[in-house]
């Protein structure tokens, strides 16, 4: 399963990587941070260019309101680079900065100030999953019935199933980590949320193992 990986239709941010950000390539997300709060304007750059897209494409999974999204967004970024000295050390950039930007989402959402994405009506739009292309190519030598009994199994996992193995499989996020991020009151909603998540696809395919195989080894989530 850690061969999954996500294809994420990013906003265009009119943001290029820029030759500071090249030394940090080698560098630990943990040594990089540390370089931002001691007030090093390319740490800075390199966090905001490498995850201003993804924060955003994130934050899209919960709100349709696509300005309000770059606002928090800008908001976000203007308040860590203030209160840098006073951040604490962090061990994963991606982790921190989508659980700050989840709680500024749901404190809005909560107090009627942004509308929810699933308010409009189509709840399969959020963390949608769907098939590689290379998925769909190695289906194609086998039959067409494949890709659709693929395509149907995942189609049927909740918003929530399909976020929590993001989580897990392709961001490598552990139970305490997914607990955090999700709100859950401990870490055993989130074992069991994966554990639901996994018996359904093996449900959705008992009768088809072979399928079952390939969706395992092949498929990636595709944030939409």
């Amino acid at each position: 399963m850690k061969n999954l990986r996500v294809s994420h239709k990013a906003e265009s941010t009119n943001t290029r990587p820029s030759p500071q950000s090249n030394k940090f390539e080698d560098w630990s997300e943990r040594d990089i941070w540390m370089a931002f709060r001691q007030g090093d304007p390319d740490a800075f750059q390199h966090i905001y260019e490498t995850y201003f897209a993804l924060l955003f494409n994130y934050a899209s999974q919960f709100t349709s309101d696509r300005e309000a999204v770059k606002d928090l967004l800008q908001d976000l970024f203007i308040e860590i680079r203030e209160r840098r000295e006073r951040l604490a050390s962090v061990d994963s950039i991606n982790f921190y900065l989508k659980k700050c930007l989840r709680n500024r989402i749901t404190k809005l959402i909560r107090r009627g100030l942004l509308v929810k994405r699933t308010a409009f009506g189509n709840e399969h739009s959020s963390f949608a999953v769907a098939l590689s292309p290379e998925t769909h190519v190695i289906t194609s030598e086998r039959t067409s019935q494949t890709t659709q009994l693929l395509d149907r199994a995942l189609s049927k996992l909740s918003v929530r199933q399909r976020e929590v193995l993001i989580y897990y499989y392709y961001e490598g996020l552990n139970y305490d980590q997914i607990t955090e991020l999700m709100g859950f009151s401990n870490r055993e909603h989130a074992r069991k949320l994966v554990y639901r998540a996994i018996s359904s696809l093996r449900s959705s395919l008992k009768k088809h193992r072979s399928v079952l195989f390939s969706l395992i080894w092949i498929v990636y989530f595709l944030i939409t």
